[in-house]
């Protein structure tokens, strides 16, 4: 940040800028504008700092930082997070390249629901197989769908023919022979295909008091899901904190 009394050339501001600046006060100035200022300079360059290098969406300190703020606010927010399954095998058999191709073929889709159900979302990405959409909880429904249903067209290509249209991967492994010794035999085993596991969180029914509780209800639906064939998406609607409610 630079600070000027007076601007002798016309120039002056983009020499200083391609000097390194990221920006620039003249006197006289007012403290509090300096020091707000230097904030969103900092802000930036942590957000700079935290991104995907592989989708490019904001990471795991920005979807916290994001959820702080909306707790903080008081008004309704609803959080999706979007959770791959099968995506260990998928690895194991076509290569970790496959694989990140994939997750950017997915951050694709999820950008593109949000484009089309409600473009002022935030989308982050974790350090794994995980995207988290924010927005209004009456979006949430509407925008599950619609990541779906573009993870569910775009995914077929992410294999062979035959195994789309199957709808399941046959892979070779080696099995315990009847003694417990791995034998040398290889075996097919029919793995699912990927799927995509929406689950929804929202402070209409529910406080939360920071970002790892809204973390650990979507926790608890993907659970849920991940135990259900297919792509699927649901909402908590519980009430409280109550650690021994059930997800339906």
């Amino acid at each position: 940040m630079l600070v000027t009394g007076k601007l002798r050339y016309e120039t002056d501001t983009v020499e200083s800028f391609r000097a390194g600046a990221d920006d620039y006060v003249m006197k006289p100035f007012r403290p509090a504008e300096v020091v707000a200022r230097v904030g969103a300079l900092l802000e930036r360059a942590r957000y700079g700092r935290d991104v995907s290098p592989l989708s490019g969406l904001p990471g795991k300190a920005s979807i916290e930082n994001q959820l702080q703020r909306l707790i903080a606010s008081g008004q309704p927010f609803g959080a999706l997070y979007a959770s791959l399954d099968n995506f260990k095998a998928y690895n194991e058999q076509h290569g970790m390249e496959r694989g990140d191709e994939v997750l950017q073929a997915v951050a694709l889709c999820v950008g593109g629901a949000v484009a089309t159900c409600c473009p002022d979302a935030f989308i982050g990405h974790t350090d794994g197989d995980t995207f988290v959409v924010t927005t209004a909880p009456p979006h949430l429904d509407a925008l599950a769908q619609a990541i779906i249903a573009r993870f569910e067209q775009a995914m077929p290509a992410w294999y062979r023919p035959v195994a789309a249209a199957r709808g399941s991967a046959v892979t070779s492994a080696v099995v315990p022979d009847e003694r417990g010794q791995m034998g040398e035999r290889g075996e097919t085993v029919e793995q699912p295909l990927l799927s995509l596991s929406v689950a929804g969180a929202t402070n209409e029914k529910r406080e939360f008091r920071n970002p790892l509780e809204v973390a650990a209800v979507a926790a608890e639906i993907k659970k849920a899901l991940k135990a259900r064939p297919g792509s699927n998406y649901l909402k908590d609607r519980r009430t409280g904190r109550n650690r021994e409610e059930r997800v339906p």
